[in-house]
Order: structure tokens, then C-alpha cells, then sequence
């Protein structure tokens, strides 16, 4: 879906843009090795290879690389697809592309919004990260059951209480905490008696997941009943190492939910692995006017 959005952006920005007759689409991210970017980044390049040259450019998690980026390729770049390492450095990026009179389309990883109506030909392409937290909380709502009465196969100590940790993407990231005040706020708003044991970030890692499990569960973990993550990657982390911490297969099942609903996500949950994770859905700012649609489970 946010590809579909990309590209009707992309097609707004060139019908708008006097610089695009060089079809060159110069594309920005924050990290090579985001699995969620990395899905986007292949079809991205698919579905516009065939009518404008294509070509990444990935800044390793530093500020300062990717300005340098920019600074090296916008002179013959006609379109910028940009997902930032800061969102408070946009600002001068959106300057910069002002000044050429290139557009510029910010996705994933949202701008200030003072920074995207500074520009007329600048755009944001990225997910409700409110709706997505309440959809967790929706699928952990359809697992446990009735506040008043909780499925005694997940209430593992039976006080009819949800002890639940969460795992945060990144500090301070726009997404990450949005998503993260949502399911605090709605999984209390539903009536559930829960208790938060834990908010632990791990970069949207699996691996960083995995090793918060392991170091922690025996001490503060280890009465979780629901894990709720930003996303699939860290999901999958925490899952990996539940899964190899039961005893034996009959042993009870702790519920971890993503965010993303990559390839690896879904096999997750068709092997068992995840209990569900949530569809990146659409969300556009098009002229600081918002535009978009409801995710899906």
C-alpha cells in the first residue's frame, strides 16, 4: 500500500516538477539494513525502474553521511525520495531542494510539519502509527477475551491481570513512540487490568530483541503473558527465544504481536511463531491536508 502511495506521489511530484525530463529518482535511507526497507526499497525499484533510473543511496544510521549524500548527488537528481536518520534534520534538506526546485518525498520516517508546508513540492508518505497500536491491542483483545473474565490459557497466573511488555523501535522516533503510547493508552481504555512489566527499545532489531529476552526474563520478565513490539523484526526476536525457552511443545503459549506484516512477519504467524502482526497501512500528507484509509488486521 505505501508503494501504491509512493508512486501516485511520485506521479504528482513530476507533473509539477520542470526538472524531471532527466528521469533521475535519487532514493534515501536511513539504513541498509531495515528488513521492512529493504522489501520497500525492491519494489519500489520494480515498479518505476522501467521509466526513471533508479539509484539508492543508504547512510548507515548517520546524519552526516546522508547529507553528504544529498549534498553530492541533488545537482542531478529531478526527484528525492527521502527517508530520514533524524526528523529534525529535514528542515535543511527541504531548503536544499527548494533552493534546485526538485521535489521531495518523505516516507517512513515523518517530518516536522512546519518542514513539509515550508514547500510546496514537498510530500510525506507514511503509516497511521495510531491506528496500528490499537490494532495490537484488538488482536491481544481477541486472544485474551472479556476483561471481566480472561482466557485462563493465556492468564498464566490466573489474577485476571494482563502482564505484558513492550518493545519500542527506536527512542524518540515519531512511529516508534506513537505506536507505543497507542497500545498503553487502548489496551487500558478497553477495561483490561493490566501491568506493564517492561518497555524495552531494541532498534527495530531481532537480534536486540532476542538478547533483551534472554538477559532479562529469568529476573523481570519472566511473568510476561503478551508482548506487544513495533515491529515484526523485534516480534519475531522475542518469539524466537519463548518459543526455545518452552520446555516442551504443550507448554503455554505467550502472544507476541508485530508491526509491518513483512514476508518473514506472515510466515511468523502461519508457522505459529507470532500471534498476528499489522498491516503497514497508508497515510499521506499531501499540502499539509491529510489523506489515507483504515489499516487492516
Amino acid at each position: 500500500k505505501i508503494i501504491n502511495l509512493l508512486l501516485f506521489i511520485v506521479f504528482l511530484a513530476t507533473l509539477s516538477s520542470c526538472s524531471i525530463n532527466n528521469k533521475e529518482i535519487s532514493v534515501f535511507y536511513y539504513d541498509e539494513n531495515d528488513i521492512f526497507l529493504n522489501q520497500l526499497s525492491q519494489k519500489l525499484t520494480k515498479n518505476l525502474s522501467s521509466k526513471y533510473k533508479i539509484t539508492n543511496y543508504y547512510a548507515n544510521k548517520s546524519q552526516v553521511k546522508q547529507n553528504l549524500q544529498v549534498d553530492e548527488v541533488l545537482h542531478k537528481s529531478s526527484l528525492v525520495l527521502m527517508n530520514m536518520v533524524d526528523r529534525l534534520a529535514s528542515g535543511a534538506v527541504v531548503e536544499k531542494c527548494k533552493k534546485e526546485n526538485i521535489p521531495i518525498i518523505f516516507f517512513n520516517r515523518e517530518p516536522l510539519l512546519e518542514d513539509l508546508v515550508d514547500y510546496d513540492n514537498c510530500y510525506y508518505v507514511g503509516p497511521d502509527p495510531d491506528k496500528q497500536g490499537k490494532l495490537q491491542v484488538l488482536c491481544a483483545a481477541n486472544i485474551f477475551g472479556s476483561p471481566s473474565s480472561l482466557n485462563p490459557k493465556y492468564d498464566l497466573n490466573h489474577d485476571n491481570k494482563i502482564q505484558f511488555v513492550l518493545l519500542k523501535g527506536e527512542q524518540g522516533h515519531q512511529d516508534a513512540e506513537r505506536r507505543t503510547q497507542s497500545c498503553l493508552s487502548n489496551i487500558k481504555q478497553m477495561g483490561y487490568d493490566v501491568e506493564l512489566i517492561s518497555i524495552g527499545v531494541c532498534n527495530w532489531n531481532r537480534t536486540e530483541a532476542y538478547n533483551l529476552l534472554w538477559s532479562q526474563y529469568n529476573q523481570t520478565l519472566k511473568d510476561v503473558e503478551l508482548i506487544l513490539a513495533n515491529n515484526d523484526e523485534m516480534a519475531i526476536g522475542a518469539a524466537t527465544f519463548l518459543n526455545e525457552k518452552k520446555a516442551s511443545p504443550t507448554d503455554s503459549i505467550i502472544p507476541v504481536i508485530g508491526v509491518d506484516a513483512t514476508d518473514a512477519g506472515i510466515e511468523a504467524v502461519n508457522n505459529k511463531l507470532l500471534a498476528s502482526t499489522i498491516i503497514n497501512e497508508k497515510f499521506i500528507y499531501i499540502d499539509s491536508k491529510i489523506y489515507g484509509s483504515d489499516g487492516e488486521n
